[in-house]
């Protein structure tokens, strides 16, 4: 494993693209440089440069200084971790920390880190350590994600209680209580996580005005979703991996010949002899991927550098049909094989049958719906646990409420009332 090493001596000037930088100018022009070389995932170069700055600021009294050190001490970790260099990244963190033991984002990146190198128990350690001493939500989106028992979402309320007596959370806020509602439905807990969605309409309904507001949209680039798949496409080439278009971006590539603008992420499809751990080392070795918690071993959730999201379905091949899904429901398709068809530039693979594939999933799929809900809408789909899929009705029932979508309220209360849950 490389290890984070720091450069003895630094030059008395530091070098980019255009010439030299004086040591007046620099300071100006480092976290710009420090965020382009890492999302143009130019590690070795962001690292030595990241190096640099650091011993620049030891040498230094002044507090702009650093502040471009903290940044560069946190974006050196960051780089090892894009490539899968636990260690090396820890070290670099354990540095930075040192200035700055409450630095939130170095405690977020040092929980992923520790959660890929196998050690939940520290990752969950890190946000336990920020969350008195900060008011980020974030952190607890991410203790969230990381429930896998009862007992860890038992442990998580004992933290929700500690925080609201330390008045480090609000008594009431939508955000919160859908990470809160996320961290008892990964720990079993579906009547808790059901009464926090409860909330969050009752409030939602009570106060109209405030939808614009609470109302977040995810930004689908189409441009960066397109360089996205051609990255996961290398990565997995490279490794002997045939990977295939599935789900949406299947759809976009057959009906509109590009990626749908609505769409959220990119879909791609791998076969069930595949090792998922050998999966899971080439894509967070590759530069240009982050893993997020995985709560289903056939469905791998992926952001590349520009943000974009990725889910990688495992499909699983039985004698006389194919199945890929994670915990509310399952797809069917009929066995299907594959062929080349060029899409953005570059051939990928896709079921050679599309028609029927498509057909399978969508039922008319050539016409657009903008409406489709994936878990509800699909011909193909079969209902794993009814609780969870409770839970999907609840969130999509407050996300029409609070875009202001009547159509979809309605049709959305109308299937919690004939799942047996009370009217809102």
């Amino acid at each position: 494993m490389e290890k984070a090493t720091w450069a003895k001596r630094e030059p008395k000037v530091l070098r980019v693209s255009k010439g030299l930088v004086t040591p007046q100018r620099w300071t100006n022009r480092a976290p710009q440089r420090i965020e382009r070389l890492f999302c143009q995932a130019r590690h070795e170069e962001l690292r030595d440069y990241c190096q640099l700055l650091v011993h620049r600021s030891d040498a230094s009294h002044n507090k702009a200084v650093d502040s471009i050190a903290a940044k560069a001490l946190f974006f050196h970790a960051r780089s090892h971790y894009y490539q899968g260099q636990w260690q090396a990244a820890s070290e670099s963190l354990k540095k930075l920390f040192q200035y700055l033991p409450n630095h939130a984002d170095a405690h977020y990146l040092a929980a992923d880190n520790a959660r890929m190198a196998g050690d939940t128990v520290g990752a969950r350690d890190y946000l336990e350590a920020l969350y008195p001493k900060s008011k980020r939500l974030k952190t607890w989106l991410y203790m969230a994600e990381l429930v896998q028992t009862p007992d860890d979402w038992k442990r998580m309320q004992r933290c929700i209680k500690h925080a609201l007596q330390l008045k480090k959370i609000p008594e009431f806020n939508p955000s919160l209580n859908d990470y809160f509602a996320k961290g008892a439905q990964r720990g079993g807990d579906f009547t808790v996580a059901k009464s926090y969605w409860r909330r969050n309409l009752k409030d939602a309904i009570q106060n109209s005005e405030s939808f614009s507001v609470r109302s977040r949209k995810v930004n689908f680039s189409v441009l960066e979703a397109s360089q996205a798949l051609t990255d996961i496409k290398a990565a997995l080439s490279l490794a002997g991996i045939p990977m295939f278009l599935v789900s949406g971006t299947l759809l976009g590539c057959m009906r509109e010949g590009g990626l749908l603008g609505h769409d959220h992420d990119i879909d791609i499809g791998i076969w069930d002899d595949i090792n998922p751990q050998k999966l899971i080392e080439i894509i967070s070795q590759a530069g240009v991927f982050h893993l997020l918690p995985q709560r289903y071993s056939g469905c791998l959730r992926v952001k590349h550098i520009n943000g974009t999201a990725i889910d990688v379905f495992t499909h699983y091949r039985e004698r006389h049909s194919y199945w890929h899904g994670g915990g509310k429901v399952r797809w069917h398709n009929s066995a299907f094989t594959l062929k080349q068809h060029k899409f953005l530039a570059q051939y990928y693979f896709v079921p050679e049958d599309h028609d029927t594939y498509l057909t399978e999933n969508y039922g008319e799929w050539r016409i657009s719906q903008h409406t489709f809900d994936s878990t509800l809408d699909t011909p193909n789909a079969e209902v794993l646990c009814e609780q969870e899929l409770i839970l999907h009705v609840y969130q999509q029932y407050y996300k029409a409420v609070v875009n202001n979508r009547a159509n979809q309220v309605k049709r959305y209360r109308t299937l919690l009332a004939s799942l047996g849950e009370q009217s809102i």
